[in-house]
């Protein structure tokens, strides 16, 4: 459903069937990709960027918005560095789960965060759906995006809300860093022993947040969709993105990390 202009905003929300795991602390903030991190995906063909002059196309075209002043994409970078670092001390981790349609997959969306600057804020990239042949992940392990295959092809459904389900379940499956030595092992060491109510989905698709097989997001965050008339574009529909017509999104969001218990949803 499309928003009116005048809620344009960030909405999050901890489901009531949390139960006592609602004293749980945030550990992984997940975000999606496609009008979630960008505003409009628009790629080239193979996902790639020959020219300095493609990537400065890439990043102003899918990132910064001409609705609000200032650099979105410098606030996504501080919003990603606040929302790493806990009150606690601790460390928390951010991935990106995405469905993407690119003939390069994973490759393609690492290289458009690439393009932006903002890929270094994660630990691992997922990309539905499940593609015989090709990798479906990435992860950083010492500055450097390494290629794997998370086990998609065993979901219950093809849904983020299974994917998430797994992660808990099996995280040496989606984060490889996990059992080694290196810097990023160490990053993620908290993702060893994961409870679904410690992630938080940030999405602009709410049939994300639950799947047909009964599994659910607990803690999530639905980013505004809204039609548009875009740069020399024309009209767009189905436009998003954090942070697009309003810098509170950020805040909103920091604040839930910190508190998810402080905003209940009944959404079934």
């Amino acid at each position: 459903k499309r928003v009116s202009r005048s809620v344009y905003r960030l909405r999050c929300a901890e489901r009531t069937e949390i139960g006592a795991d609602s004293s749980l602390p945030v550990k992984l903030v997940v975000f999606d990709f496609d009008e979630c991190l960008t505003l409009v995906t628009l790629m080239t063909e193979d996902g790639k960027y020959s020219s300095p002059e493609q990537e400065v196309w890439a990043r102003e075209v899918n990132f910064e918005t001409p609705w609000v002043p200032g650099s979105r994409i410098e606030k996504l970078k501080q919003l990603f560095d606040e929302l790493k670092h806990c009150k606690s001390g601790e460390k928390r981790v951010l991935a990106c789960l995405t469905r993407n349609g690119n003939a390069n997959g994973v490759v393609a969306v690492i290289n458009l965060m690439k393009a932006a600057g903002v890929d270094v804020h994660f630990s691992a990239i997922w990309a539905l759906p499940y593609r015989p042949g090709r990798s479906c992940g990435a992860y950083l392990e010492d500055g450097k995006w390494q290629l794997f295959d998370p086990p998609l092809k065993n979901l219950a459904a093809d849904h983020k809300a299974d994917v998430l389900k797994s992660v808990c379940e099996m995280p040496r499956a989606w984060f490889p860093q996990l059992g080694g030595t290196s810097k990023g092992c160490a990053e993620v060491q908290r993702m060893a022993n994961l409870n679904l109510a410690e992630v938080v989905l940030v999405d602009d698709q709410r049939s994300n947040f639950q799947s047909e097989t009964g599994a659910k997001v607990l803690r999530y965050c639905k980013v505004a969709r809204y039609d548009a008339v875009y740069r020399e574009f024309g009209l767009l529909r189905d436009m998003g993105g954090i942070g697009a017509h309003n810098d509170a999104d950020y805040d909103t969001l920091k604040r839930f990390v910190e508190d998810p218990w402080m905003c209940k949803d009944t959404y079934q």
